[in-house]
């Protein structure tokens, strides 16, 4: 499993490690919506708070034996430029499929995550065929979107994710608020994406909000596993059931 779609499955839950005796236990909660950049250049990913990047271009960093220092999933992008066979055989954790004229190869079945940019409005075939594609999130476009959101383009925004029953990762052109982060958790949003221009300072203060966040509850009383990507039970990725385990003891340190 890729790393991104490992932490797509995890969105709201706690991890512990250090179990046994004399060990001391450590938690790590897994925040309820992603922060991910899209980046030209992998150099500049390790100077902005973020769990996953995008780049335009395969670096070279993550080709043959070379050893990069970042520990976050990267991805690349894929166009009808791209080569792909030299992404398969690099260390990128990811792809993401950007417009419908890269190669078709890029869907083979492997190891590697796989995301989808949606291109504008789809008809309904195409969001059905896109929904069953080996993806494990599809990036959907809210750059126009105007901050705080309105019952409107609150309206406006689940109608273009609602053919989806994938992870969604949400290009945005300002950092939500509190009450927004609130409500796309609830829409069933699992990520956001940020342009290469983002500032730090912007980056850090979203993830404190979004470490404030508790998980979205269940709506139904299925067990505590992430649904299925194909599950059209009214539940979607990163629904949780309440978890009375989430007070951690006094010994567990927390990250």
């Amino acid at each position: 499993m890729s790393k991104i779609s490992e932490q797509l499955s995890k969105l709201g839950h706690v991890e512990r490690s250090g179990f046994g005796f004399g060990t001391k236990s450590v938690s790590t909660k897994i925040p309820v919506i992603l922060v991910g950049v899209e980046e030209a250049e992998l150099g500049k990913v390790a100077q902005k708070s973020v769990d996953f990047a995008i780049l335009s271009n395969l670096p070279k960093e993550l080709t043959g034996d070379s050893k990069s220092d970042i520990d976050i999933p990267v991805g690349v992008s894929v166009t009808a430029k791209t080569e792909v066979e030299k992404i398969f055989e690099s260390q990128v954790d990811f792809v993401v499929i950007a417009a419908d004229d890269a190669p078709g190869s890029a869907l083979k079945d492997n190891e590697l995550g796989k995301g989808y940019v949606v291109q504008g409005e789809l008809n309904e075939d195409r969001a059905k065929a896109v929904d069953s594609g080996p993806f494990d999130f599809v990036v959907v476009d809210g750059t126009n979107l105007s901050l705080p959101l309105s019952v409107g383009e609150a309206f406006s925004l689940q109608e273009t994710i609602q053919p989806y029953s994938r992870h969604i990762a949400l290009r945005v052109a300002i950092a939500p608020g509190k009450d927004d982060l609130e409500l796309l958790r609830d829409m069933g949003v699992s990520a956001l994406l940020f342009a290469a221009g983002i500032s730090e300072s912007t980056l850090s203060e979203l993830r404190g909000k979004i470490d404030q966040i508790e998980p979205r509850k269940s709506r139904n009383n299925a067990s505590a596993v992430i649904p299925s990507i194909n599950d059209r039970s009214g539940a979607r990725p990163g629904d949780v059931e309440p978890d009375h385990d989430h007070d951690h003891d006094e010994d567990d340190d927390w990250e």
